[in-house]
């Protein structure tokens, strides 16, 4: 997944995914113009962050763009 794409603290979008993660009152993360490959990529990533902040495991979803309100 991603394989061209390098995470580091240093680089502005870990570090961004970080603040999100850390931040009680944030409830969703908007990205735009990402392939599937690197927003695959940013929700594991989210998902490891709150594992650790919140110390136990987060379950990722995946939701297309017309699912209704029933479905989540």
């Amino acid at each position: 997944m991603a394989k061209s794409f390098q995470l580091c603290l240093t680089d502005s979008f870990t570090r961004s995914l970080a603040c999100a993660a850390i931040t009680p009152g944030l409830r969703s993360i908007l990205l735009f113009d990402s392939s599937l490959e690197v927003l695959q990529l940013a929700a594991q990533i989210t998902a490891d962050m709150l594992k650790v902040i919140v110390g136990y495991s987060v379950k990722t979803v995946y939701l297309n763009s017309f699912e209704s309100e029933e479905n989540l």
